[in-house]
């Protein structure tokens, strides 16, 4: 009947709008990872043949990696006009990091 085909009509382009909404997040939640990631690091992570248990790991002679955090660090950050809208702060946390990869 005519109300099956108009229902079954808008149900079709529902479909397709929601497989371009998730069309569209999967490119942007790439993006993002490409963003954040090295990129041979991003292909690894969105590789279809990598099971999601698998991590990314190498190995190089004399290389060291330090993970560190400043406590308090978000009570320190503000963005007032002393500060310059926190550029200060973040100047500041440049030259922490820049005198420890020094």
């Amino acid at each position: 009947t005519e109300k099956s085909r108009r229902i079954l009509f808008l149900r079709g382009r529902e479909v397709v709008a929601q497989r371009e909404r998730a069309a569209d997040m999967k490119r942007r939640n790439g993006a993002l990872i490409y963003n954040i990631l090295p990129p041979h690091v991003a292909a690894y992570y969105l590789s279809n043949t990598r099971h999601h248990d698998d991590l990314y790991s190498q190995s190089y002679a004399e290389v060291g990696v330090l993970f560190a955090s400043m406590p308090n660090f978000a009570d320190f950050y503000s963005e007032e006009s002393i500060n310059n809208q926190g550029l200060e702060c973040l100047r500041f946390l440049n030259e922490v990091i820049s005198d420890f990869d020094a």
